[in-house]
């Protein structure tokens, strides 16, 4: 075995194993994550054409720049080791972006990615379907994960699968891609995550507007003929799934709706204190661990919620360290600037694998519905500094390499470097 197949075989097992780890082993993330950056560092001081991949345009740069700078602001405030600690280990899914982007553009590694998803996610939905008390009556279900973090998951597989079910290929493929797309929704709906449910299905509908119409209104008729034929066969199931559906817009009598509201109105007055007494932790933020004792302190002496709402929050053990929107929390923990600049950071990359696009191959729009269901469920839920980045970076890229066309331009300008 010569080097370059050695090191084409290690990179295939480390994406292998990522896959694999999405759906079933949290620390396998962290594990293949470190080993890929740790391939790639290797890669990097040994090989000049890996070098110039990786480096060749703006997003290793960024990647690098981001994280960086995310560990500087940490360590200016709060200073702390944990805090410093946290964020390395949760951000590390900005390092990952220009390898995984290189690595994916080799056929090898994307079927080696795809193999260990798809494995994972089999596994993962037998373990979801072991436990769940039949018949289902709409209670949260998931095998491998805490719930929402399970929405997130098969919310993300949705968005993913969606333009692979509808590219031109083998019938074999498109039934594969079909059936495992109708097993993520199924997943998702009985993850009874609302927030996945609003970024998965919104995203189909935008797919669906933007490249396969009559396949939008073909959907809508069969939505609505099914519905009393549902009602009368599932009437527990649909009924809960219904219940769930509404109380999205349940603002006063929906605990979790509450809580959420109550929490967004703290964390608003927190960032007004901030801006007026402590302008450094409002730029810089409070720390990923060190914000749960500024905002608990605040809590206790602001004005801005009642004793009652006070009291209510206490009987679900809030506040905590999750605010329940990605945008306040990691502001809150992070600062405005660094909020700013990941954000910026993710979309500009969404909008780099995009661009990969074709008339023919439009695989790589999964990019653009990843991004509108991070972007939807991070209103809802704190998936800045999570695993959920990690799910993101991975099918972000795995989804741009797999446009043929994509790949064959990168294959003449350097395939010869991985």
């Amino acid at each position: 075995m010569t080097r370059q197949d050695l090191n084409y075989s290690i990179e295939a097992f480390l994406l292998f194993l990522f896959g694999l780890s999405i759906c079933v082993w949290k620390p396998g993330i962290y594990v293949a994550s470190g080993s890929i950056l740790f391939y790639a560092l290797t890669r990097l001081l040994t090989d000049r054409d890996y070098r110039d991949a990786i480096f060749g345009n703006w997003l290793g740069w960024a990647s690098v720049s981001l994280f960086v700078f995310g560990l500087i602001a940490t360590w200016i405030y709060p200073g702390l080791y944990e805090d410093v600690s946290l964020y390395a280990r949760k951000a590390m899914f900005m390092l990952l972006v220009p390898p995984l982007l290189v690595a994916f553009t080799q056929q090898r590694n994307r079927q080696a990615g795809l193999i260990g998803l798809f494995i994972g996610f089999w596994i993962a939905s037998i373990l979801t379907f072991s436990v769940i008390d039949w018949p289902w009556h709409g209670a949260g279900v998931n095998g491998t994960w805490t719930v929402d973090v399970w929405g997130v998951i098969t919310g993300f597989l949705v968005s993913f699968l969606t333009p692979f079910a509808f590219h031109r290929q083998s019938r074999g493929w498109q039934i594969f891609f079909v059936a495992n797309l109708l097993l993520a929704v199924l997943m998702l709906i009985m993850s009874s995550s609302r927030g996945p449910w609003i970024g998965a299905f919104g995203g189909i509908g935008l797919f669906l507007l933007l490249t396969h119409r009559k396949a939008l209104i073909w959907l809508a008729i069969a939505l609505i003929a099914l519905y009393w034929p549902a009602r009368q066969i599932l009437p527990g199931p649909f009924d809960a799934f219904e219940t769930r559906v509404v109380s999205i817009f349940e603002v006063r009598t929906n605990d979790s709706n509450w809580v959420r509201i109550n929490l967004w109105q703290l964390a608003l007055a927190h960032d007004q204190e901030k801006l007026e007494n402590s302008p450094i932790t409002f730029v810089f933020g409070s720390g990923p661990e060190n914000h749960i004792h500024e905002v608990r302190a605040f809590f206790e002496r602001t004005e801005a919620l009642s004793d009652q709402q006070k009291d209510y929050l206490r009987q679900f053990n809030y506040p905590g360290n999750d605010l329940h929107n990605m945008y306040l929390d990691t502001t809150a923990k992070m600062g405005i600037i660094w909020t700013a600049l990941a954000l910026a950071f993710l979309i500009s990359f969404c909008v780099h694998c995009t661009r990969q696009a074709t008339s023919a191959d439009r695989r790589p729009l999964a990019c653009l519905l990843l991004m509108v269901n991070f972007l939807i469920v991070g209103m809802f839920y704190d998936i800045m500094l999570h695993f959920a980045p990690f799910f993101l970076v991975f099918f972000m890229t795995l989804s741009a390499g797999s446009a043929s066309t994509a790949s064959d331009h990168r294959s003449r300008q350097g395939n010869n470097c991985l």
